[in-house]
């Protein structure tokens, strides 16, 4: 009598969240194959599974691509971290915001040169104005008077004819350098907060690029996992096809009842049932990879990343992985930042309540003005002013130093999230590697049961639903160790994004 039996698959539930983090669960409950007329042997040891995750796979009839269909391409993990941190929208919005920054940069550096201002006017008046001085009319002159005193009279009022005051055609040109001496150091101060401005959205492009890293990561572990159900669950649907022959036939030798063929039936339409739903998991699943880095939704890729199974200990103690997320996360950096900023604007403002003083030369040339205005003219000084504002500007300072204590205390309360964080992800770690290894003593155990189950029904002692029980409870078993391993990983990449680590 043949040996190979599989248990239904049991009902499973995809659960789908879209943005930057996509969850699959499903399970799915199949058994392992067992080699046809081949002798029952107690297993020496766990359940052999591949050597590494991603390995090859046998190939499906859903999976081959057409003639006319895209190329199927390889996709490491490295290259798919590698598109998505070119392609992706938000690290792009990033670089502009870096783009931004440098310009402002630029702006507040030209603030430090001296102010140069050019103004000049020409004009076309009715008429000229004419220097003239009304003499009163005089008498005939005295008889005393001599005649060298008439002489003399004459030329002093001939004398003040001055030409025009202003010409018809008038033109004023001037040239003014003003260098602010008080302002200089605020504006250097500013200059500061603008180059601080730049590391602040180096660090948000860095946080933003270590989030995708950590999204793409365990979206790519979710496709492989939700992949091996999709295996796992065509494996159940060619058994129970095996399993329903088999029976068929015991039933026309009048073996087993109408019973036990109808529960094979029900058993191989729910088989087909959760291998259509595994296969829309993972067609889910690969949608989501391709919208993580960029790729057309016709993108047809293999994935080649291998992940070790079982993987190898874990030994990073929480002290150390605490330390080196505060050290390294973008977030404590980009506050402290941004206090940084606050100091240099809050020196900026107490520098402004100085009085203000101004160096500066001009230059005019006057053309048409008449003979009080000189053509060219020069003068040079030192303009100084103090504005009394009630205490604006100093209320300004004091509203800057607030904010800057309050930063301080954002500051610590991240440090202690960031704490936590790391904590929660170290615990999930070691929880998940502490299930592989119970996970795996539980295969081994399910696969004994399926063995004595397999010798009885072969001696007619137990029946098919007898044996169908058996195969679920072992395939329960391979589905917890392997939710475990992905659990493992995925809680390695999590730490690993906590750290600030890029990976």
């Amino acid at each position: 009598m043949p040996h190979e039996l599989l248990c239904p698959v049991v009902p499973a539930a995809v659960a789908v969240r879209a943005g930057q983090l996509l969850a699959f669960t499903i399970v799915v409950f199949v058994a392992i194959p067992y080699t046809s007329g081949a002798p029952a042997r107690r297993p020496s040891g766990p359940v052999k599974t591949a050597t590494t995750l991603g390995a090859k796979r046998p190939k499906s009839p859903r999976r081959r691509a057409t003639s006319g269909s895209a190329a199927t391409t390889s996709l490491s993990l490295k290259r798919a971290v590698a598109l998505a941190l070119r392609r992706n929208p938000t690290l792009k919005i990033s670089a502009l915001k870096k783009r931004e920054a440098l310009l402002k940069v630029k702006a507040a550096r030209g603030a430090l040169l001296p102010k140069i201002q050019l103004q000049g006017n020409a004009f076309v008046w009715d008429s000229a104005l004419k220097f003239d001085i009304a003499i009163p009319e005089l008498g005939p002159p005295p008889a005393d008077c001599p005649i060298g005193c008439l002489s003399y009279m004459g030329g002093l009022f001939s004398a003040f004819d001055l030409g025009n005051i202003r010409d018809q055609f008038t033109l004023q040109l001037s040239v003014t350098v003003a260098q602010p001496v008080t302002a200089l150091f605020a504006l250097l101060k500013r200059l500061k907060i603008q180059k601080l401005g730049v590391t602040a959205a180096n660090l948000d492009r860095r946080l933003q690029a270590l989030k995708l890293r950590f999204s793409v990561r365990k979206t790519y572990l979710q496709v492989l996992q939700v992949e091996r159900y999709v295996i796992i669950a065509a494996d159940a649907v060619k058994l129970i096809q095996a399993i329903q022959r088999q029976v068929t036939a015991l039933y026309k030798a009048e073996v087993v009842g109408k019973t036990e063929v109808l529960k094979i039936k029900v058993a191989l339409a729910t088989a087909r049932q959760r291998l259509a739903q595994a296969r829309s998991g993972a067609a889910l699943a690969r949608a989501a990879l391709r919208m993580h880095i960029g790729a057309k939704s016709t993108a047809r890729f293999r994935l080649t990343e291998q992940f070790k199974d079982p993987p190898p200990g874990f030994t990073k103690s929480l002290s150390g992985c605490q330390k080196t997320a505060l050290r390294l996360r973008p977030e404590l950096k980009i506050l402290s930042t941004q206090h940084q900023m606050l100091r240099a604007g809050r020196k900026a403002a107490r520098i402004m309540l100085l009085p203000q003083a101004v160096v500066m030369a001009t230059y005019q040339f006057s053309h048409g003005m008449g003979s009080f205005q000189p053509t060219h003219a020069f003068f040079a000084g030192v303009n100084l002013s103090w504005t009394f504002e009630w205490g604006s500007q100093y209320r300004e300072t004091q509203a800057l130093d607030a904010k800057s204590l309050q930063l301080l205390q954002v500051v610590r309360q991240v440090r202690r999230g960031v704490r936590l964080e790391v904590r929660k992800h170290h615990l999930g770690v070691r929880t998940a590697y502490l299930n592989l290894g119970v996970a795996r003593t539980a295969v081994r155990e399910a696969a004994e049961g399926l063995r004595l189950e397999r010798l009885r029904f072969g001696q007619g002692v137990k029946i098919a639903t007898d044996l169908l029980d058996a195969q679920a409870r072992h395939n329960r078993a391979r589905l917890q160790y392997s939710s475990a391993l992905f659990s493992y990983y995925i809680g390695l990449a999590a730490l690993d994004g906590a750290m600030g680590l890029k990976k």
